[in-house]
């Protein structure tokens, strides 16, 4: 009886973090979607289902909009204005994360200490190896 207990308590996380939403742009079980308000703007959106948590809901965020910004032909970006909640998704049976973001881009290299602004080719490199598809 021990080890039935030890193996599900080990498996359990694993079924869990398996049942997160990945990168991936939106559908049933959530990702990620955005809307251009003008030419150098835009709002980026994550929605993660029920077993996403809020730093992974953040992160993917981060990630569209470098590479949203790239997709456009600019450089760097610098958020705007930020957003996030927990909801109550009746598809997922449980709350989930949202995060949203407006983004304005620019072209050019990125000036030093300008808080909230992210070069979009470096947050592509850095981040990518640890977005789950």
């Amino acid at each position: 009886m021990k080890i039935s207990h030890t193996i599900f308590a080990i498996v359990l996380p694993l079924i869990l973090v398996a049942c997160a939403t990945a990168y991936q742009p939106k559908g049933f079980s959530g990702g990620y979607s955005e809307i251009q308000l003008d030419p150098t703007t835009v709002r980026v959106t994550f929605e993660g289902n029920g077993y996403s948590n809020r730093s992974t809901v953040e992160s993917y965020l981060i990630y569209r909009a470098a590479e949203v910004t790239i997709e456009f032909g600019f450089e760097w970006f610098i958020i705007n204005e930020r957003e996030g909640e927990t909801v109550w998704h009746p598809k997922y049976g449980k709350g989930g994360v949202m995060s949203t973001a407006v983004i304005k881009m620019h072209h050019g290299q990125k000036p030093e200490g300008m808080l909230k602004s992210y070069d979009a080719r470096l947050v592509i490199a850095t981040m990518g190896p640890i977005i789950k598809r």
